[in-house]
C-alpha cells in the first residue's frame, strides 16, 4: 500500500481543481495525487508504522525531545494537558493520565540528578508500559523530511525560497525493497510522481505531466551510498542556484549531514540519487534552480522523497 504526500503551496492551485491524473504506460502503478495537500508537522501513520514493525527506528532527535520535554515538567499537568497523543488502538481515546504522569515525575526526582538521560530511565513505572512510551515517542516525532524543510527554511532560507518535498510512502516492507532495489522500477516510480509534482508547479495542463515524466528515464542516475558523501552532493546542489554567498556553504553542509543521518542506527540509512541533468528549471519549477534532481531513500521510514527549491530574485 503507498500513499503520497506532496508539500505545495496552497495557492499554486485552484480550489476546485483536486485531483490530477496524468498518462501511464503501466495501468499496475496506482499513482494519483490529490492536490492540493498541506501536511501536518508530524506524520502519525508512517511513525506508527515504524514503532509496530521496527521499534528501534526511532530518530535520536524525537527521543531528545522527549526527554527534554519530561524533564521540563513541574508538575502531572504539563504532561497531560494535551502535547501526548494516543497512538494505541486498544486504548482509544485514552493516553498518559494524571496517576501515571505523577509517577513519571517522581522516578525522574528519584535519580541521582533529578533528570531523565536515556529511555532506560523510563523502565519499571507502575502504570507506564510500551504502549504509554511509544505515545511519547511518537507524539515528539517528527519525520526527517520535515524536520530539514523546518531547519532548512528557519535557518537559511529567505521568504523568496520555495523548498518543497514530494514523498512516496510504502507501508509494506517488502514493496518498498522491491522498488528502491530495482533501479528500472525506482525511475518508473519517480518519473511518474515527477509528473505530478510539474503538473503542480507549473500548471494545470498534463503537457506538463507528460514532459517531465519523459525527461527523467533518459538522465543518467548516480547513486551515493555514503552520508559522508552524499553531504556534499547534496549541500552543493543547493550553493550553485546562487552562489552571492546567501549562506555560507558550511551552513548548508551541516543541515544536509544532519538530514541524512537522521536516524540513530546505521542499518537506517538513508540512499542520495542525482538524476543527473534533469532541467527543474524548464520542466519542473518556476523560479532559480538547479538542474539535476535529488532523490532521497528513507529505509526507516519506508519512503521515496524527491526535493524542489526554487528561489526568485
Amino acid at each position: 500500500m503507498i500513499s503520497r504526500h506532496i508539500n505545495l503551496k496552497i495557492n499554486k492551485l485552484k480550489d476546485n481543481k483536486r485531483i490530477v491524473k496524468i498518462p501511464r504506460a503501466n495501468q499496475q502503478l496506482p499513482l494519483v495525487s490529490t492536490l492540493p495537500f498541506i501536511p501536518k508537522s508530524f506524520d502519525a501513520e508512517t511513525a506508527r508504522l515504524m514503532i509496530e514493525n521496527k521499534p528501534e527506528m526511532i530518530s535520536k532527535s524525537a527521543t531528545a525531545r522527549l526527554l527534554i520535554f519530561l524533564n521540563n515538567a513541574t508538575k502531572a499537568s504539563d504532561i497531560t494537558d494535551g502535547k501526548i497523543r494516543n497512538f494505541s488502538a486498544s486504548e482509544k481515546g485514552y493516553t498518559i493520565g494524571a496517576t501515571v504522569a505523577k509517577r513519571i515525575l517522581d522516578k525522574r526526582d528519584s535519580l541521582p540528578d533529578k533528570r531523565f538521560t536515556s529511555i532506560e530511565d523510563l523502565e519499571n513505572i507502575q502504570g507506564f508500559g510500551q504502549d504509554k512510551l511509544q505515545d511519547l515517542l511518537l507524539s515528539m516525532s517528527i519525520p526527517a523530511d520535515e524536520y530539514f524543510k523546518e531547519q532548512m527554511s528557519s535557518q537559511l532560507l529567505g521568504e523568496n525560497w520555495n523548498l518543497n518535498y514530494h514523498t512516496i510512502t510504502f507501508k509494506s516492507h517488502a514493496d518498498f525493497l522491491e522498488v528502491v532495489e530495482n533501479e528500472v522500477v525506482l525511475t518508473r516510480y519517480v518519473s511518474q510522481e515527477v509528473g505530478q509534482i510539474a503538473i503542480a508547479q507549473k500548471g494545470e495542463s498534463a503537457n506538463f505531466g507528460v514532459l517531465a515524466t519523459a525527461i527523467v528515464p533518459f538522465c543518467y542516475l548516480e547513486r551515493f551510498n555514503s552520508a559522508e558523501q552524499a553531504k556534499f552532493a547534496f549541500a552543493l546542489w543547493f550553493y550553485k542556484i546562487d552562489e552571492d554567498n546567501w549562506f555560507s556553504f558550511n551552513q548548508v553542509l551541516e543541515l544536509t549531514q544532519l538530514y541524512l543521518t537522521y536516524h540513530e542506527n546505521d542499518s537506517q540509512y538513508m540512499d542520495f540519487l542525482f538524476y543527473k541533468g534533469f532541467p527543474n528549471g524548464t520542466a519542473l519549477v518556476n523560479g532559480l534552480t538547479s538542474k539535476d534532481l535529488p532523490v532521497v531513500i528513507n529505509h526507516a521510514e519506508q519512503k521515496i522523497t524527491i526535493w524542489t527549491v526554487e528561489l526568485f530574485d
